[in-house]
C-alpha cells in the first residue's frame, strides 16, 4: 500500500478539502488516516467567486489568483502533513483537481477549465502533483465528467447490499449521483444544483456566505408554482451524459424563472415572495431534483440512498429531502458505513492519483460519453 493525498475544492467555494489515504488499488483496499478542510483566504475567495461567474477578465487577474490558490493549497497540505508528522518523502503523490472555474463540454470547441500550477504546488509541498484529471476523457470525446462514480463503484464494493439499487448522492455546489444496480454502475450524473444556488441567493441578503444549517430556509414556504417553473429547465430532463456547474445554475438563470413566474401568476411589487420563501423553494429544488433524477432509473424497486457532501450540514435541505422520499427509497448517511460525508472527493482524488501511478483506467466511458477507458491526469514530479 502507497500513501496519497487527495485536494479538492468544489463549486461551493466552501474551502479545501485534504485528505490523508493509504491506498491499494489492485487489491481494493483505502485507509483514511486525516482529513482537513481550511476554508480560503478571504482574498482568494473573492476573486474565485468572481473568477467562477465572471471569468472573461484580465489574464493577470485570474494568473494571480491561480498562484493564490496553489498556495493556499500547498498550505493546507503542509498544515496537515505537520499536524499529522508525516515526512513528504513517504506520499507516493498529490491528487489535485484545482478549482473549475468553466466548465463546457458541450461548446462547439468543449474545453474545461481548472486553476492550479501543478509545478508550484509540487515544489512547495516536495510532493509529485497528479492532476488535469478531465482533459483526457474529453479528448476522446467525454464530457470529463462525472469524474468520481468509478471512485464510488470501488469504495461501494463492501457495502451491504440488501437493496435492488444503491445510490449515492454527493451533494456540493453541484449535486451529483453515482447508481448501482447491485454491483454494477449504470448511471453517474450532476443532477442540478447543489448548494450553488442557496449559497448564492443567501448571500444577495445576507452578509453570512451560507445559510448555516438551513435556517434561513426553515423560516420560509416553499411554493409549488415556483418550483414547478425552476424544474421546467431542460436540464433537469436532458438524457445523461450530462454535468453542470457554476457557469449554468447561478444567478441569471434563477432571475430568468422568477421573471416567468411572476408573468404567469401575475404578482405585483405588492406581492413578491419574501427571500425566504425563495430561499425555501431552492431547497426544494435540490431535493426534488436529485429524487427525480434517481427515479428515472430506480423506478419504484427497493432502493437505498446513501448521502454525502457539504449538503448534508444543511438541516432544512436534509429534511427536504427525506420530506420527498418515495417509500421505496431508505436513505442513510455516508457517515454510518464509516466514511466522512465530507471527505469523500478528496479521498477520490487520492484514488484517481493511486490509479493514475498504477497505469489503471479510471474513467467511466458509458458515464461520460468517451469511446473508450483511459488513464486519467497528467504528472508533474517535485524534483
Amino acid at each position: 500500500m502507497s500513501w496519497y493525498i487527495g485536494i479538492m475544492s468544489g463549486t461551493s467555494l466552501d474551502g479545501i478539502d485534504v485528505a490523508l489515504c493509504k491506498i491499494d488499488v489492485i487489491n481494493g483496499s483505502m485507509e483514511t488516516r486525516a482529513f482537513h478542510s481550511p476554508p480560503f483566504p478571504d482574498e482568494l475567495l473573492a476573486k474565485l467567486t468572481v473568477l467562477c461567474t465572471k471569468p472573461i477578465q484580465h489574464l493577470e487577474n485570474i494568473g494571480q489568483t491561480q498562484q493564490l490558490l496553489t498556495k493556499a493549497y500547498a498550505d493546507a497540505v503542509n498544515s496537515l502533513l505537520a499536524k499529522e508528522n508525516v515526512d513528504p518523502a513517504t506520499i507516493s503523490a498529490i491528487g489535485c483537481h484545482g478549482q473549475t472555474i468553466w466548465h463546457s463540454p458541450a461548446s462547439t470547441l468543449p474545453f474545461t477549465w481548472q486553476l492550479l500550477d501543478a509545478a508550484l504546488l509540487a515544489r512547495l509541498c516536495n510532493i509529485n502533483v497528479i492532476h488535469n484529471f478531465r482533459a483526457k476523457d474529453m479528448a476522446y470525446g467525454g464530457q470529463g465528467a462525472p469524474l468520481v462514480p468509478p471512485f464510488h463503484q470501488w469504495l461501494c464494493k463492501d457495502f451491504p447490499a440488501h437493496f435492488q439499487y444503491r445510490v449515492l448522492v454527493n451533494i456540493g455546489g453541484i449535486a451529483n449521483v453515482s447508481i448501482f444496480d447491485k454491483e454494477k454502475l449504470i448511471a453517474g450524473f450532476d443532477t442540478g444544483p447543489g448548494n450553488t444556488l442557496l449559497d448564492m441567493w443567501y448571500q444577495r441578503h445576507n452578509i453570512q456566505m451560507y445559510d448555516k444549517n438551513g435556517a434561513w430556509a426553515s423560516t420560509g414556504n416553499y411554493h409549488r408554482a415556483l418550483l414547478t417553473q425552476l424544474l421546467s429547465d431542460p436540464y433537469f430532463v436532458q438524457a445523461a451524459p450530462k454535468s453542470t456547474g457554476r457557469e449554468y445554475f447561478n444567478l441569471a438563470w434563477l432571475n430568468q424563472y422568477l421573471d416567468q413566474y411572476y408573468a404567469v401568476t401575475s404578482k405585483t411589487k405588492d406581492t413578491v415572495l419574501a427571500p425566504q420563501d425563495i430561499q425555501r423553494t431552492l431547497s426544494m429544488l435540490t431535493a426534488q431534483s436529485i429524487i427525480t433524477s434517481i427515479q428515472t432509473y430506480t423506478q419504484n424497486a427497493p432502493t437505498q440512498l446513501i448521502v454525502c457532501g457539504g449538503g448534508t450540514h444543511n438541516q432544512q435541505l436534509y429534511a427536504d429531502l427525506t420530506n420527498v422520499l418515495p417509500p421505496s427509497i431508505a436513505v442513510t448517511l455516508l457517515s454510518s458505513l464509516g466514511h466522512d460525508v465530507d471527505a469523500i472527493e478528496a479521498m477520490a482524488f487520492a484514488w484517481l492519483a493511486a490509479c493514475h501511478e498504477s497505469g489503471i483506467p479510471s474513467n467511466a466511458p458509458s458515464l461520460t460519453g468517451a469511446n473508450k477507458a483511459v488513464v486519467l491526469g497528467s504528472k508533474t514530479n517535485y524534483k
